[in-house]
């Protein structure tokens, strides 16, 4: 499987083998952000940032769609090993189960984060953004247990 998205605001996913579209939709009132569309470890859905940033979009591989909004803004998203949950971060954390696209749990940290990863047991998040140093929340809690210096300048990824 392949995601694209293109110009006309095509999200596809793709089976290769066949050459043809498996899912796909148009994505007419926003833009997407330019970053790799994230799919999830299960390989069934793919998730996607959508300018202005209070939006993302999910495709599944059977053409399902689903939305997720915030009144703040999503700059980074990021799914557990399990593909059970996407995390989303911006001035807030937000983890929302993949089955009904509701969030489960929501922290604010107070600073804008641009940058995120999760640890493989998804109980560990890393997140970065102007600053030189890197966070490190643990998920379930919703707490920082390190903050991690010794970068010159801002860290542009994790």
């Amino acid at each position: 499987l392949l995601a694209t998205f293109d110009g006309a605001r095509y999200l596809k996913i793709w089976n290769v083998d066949e050459q043809e579209p498996l899912a796909q939709c148009v994505v007419s009132d926003f833009h997407p952000q330019y970053q790799t569309p994230q799919w999830s470890p299960t390989s069934r859905e793919v998730a996607v940032l959508l300018l202005p940033w209070k939006h993302v979009l999910i495709l599944g591989t059977d053409n399902a769609t689903h939305r997720l909004e915030t009144e703040g803004f999503f700059n980074s998203i990021a799914w557990d090993q399990s593909g059970t949950s996407l995390i989303t971060t911006g001035a807030q954390f937000q983890v929302w189960d993949a089955a009904t696209w509701t969030i489960q749990r929501e922290f604010y940290s107070g600073d804008q984060y641009e940058y995120s990863c999760l640890s493989p047991d998804g109980q560990l998040l890393a997140t970065a953004g102007a600053s030189a140093s890197i966070d490190v929340w643990k998920v379930d809690e919703g707490r920082r247990i390190a903050q991690l210096t010794g970068h010159s300048g801002p860290v542009i990824r994790v």
